[in-house]
């Protein structure tokens, strides 16, 4: 436990958990409908709990991973990483042995394809980077915004630290789902749009000069 004891291991873990909230977040929040119509393939709950539960989910796991990667308010947000990764866990499980919702778990969002068996993995992994996060929590939080933010050098009372973490933490979720009104290509736009309409989407390799391919080509 001496090397989990370390507050660059901490730092690292809490990194690359936040970061992979935040990736899974707008990637749900990029093509709502899709994730939305893969939660309801489940059939686990009824149909408006099941559109909240879709709704809700890429908020706060934006949520989370800004929290773990500014590193602050890390013991609630790590806390809050348990039950969501054990529910995520829950239905990886369901689906397995009930087969449904099709060989491909929606729990990345449309980030990545990967199985039922692959998300399960991944949301144990998580599962228990959390409860590491929890129980180291104050080595977890160094080298982050909370701790600069509860230094005695800026002489914050308890009420102006915690206002200055909620409006970081806001700050950063609005940010990040800013970059997804980066305007898109034509063709990464119909793609997105196909996708979203459950049609084929065909993708080729070309090795000549991408300047000699044309935007009607590409989408043929």
């Amino acid at each position: 436990m001496g090397l989990l004891n370390n507050r660059w291991v901490m730092l690292l873990l809490r990194l690359a958990l936040g970061r992979l909230f935040i990736t899974s977040s707008l990637s749900k929040l990029e093509h709502p409908e899709q994730f939305t119509t893969s939660i309801l393939s489940y059939h686990m709950v009824p149909v408006p709990l099941a559109r909240a539960f879709a709704t809700t989910l890429p908020f706060v796991e934006l949520l989370i991973g800004c929290g773990l990667v500014l590193g602050i308010f890390v013991l609630l947000v790590s806390a809050l990483t348990i039950p969501l990764s054990l529910s995520l866990a829950i239905a990886n499980i369901y689906a397995l042995a009930c087969h449904l919702g099709g060989e491909n778990s929606p729990c990345l969002g449309s980030l990545v394809t990967m199985s039922h068996w692959s998300t399960l993995a991944i949301d144990i992994a998580m599962t228990l980077a959390a409860v590491l996060l929890v129980d180291w929590n104050r080595k977890a939080e160094g080298l982050g915004f909370g701790q600069l933010l509860q230094s005695y050098r800026l002489g914050l009372n308890k009420v102006r630290e915690r206002t200055m973490k909620v409006a970081l933490t806001a700050i950063s979720m609005v940010a990040a789902i800013t970059l997804l009104g980066v305007q898109k290509s034509p063709v990464a736009a119909g793609i997105d749009d196909a996708l979203n309409e459950d049609r084929i989407v065909l993708v080729f390799r070309f090795q000549g000069d991408p300047a000699a391919i044309s935007d009607d080509l590409a989408m043929l």
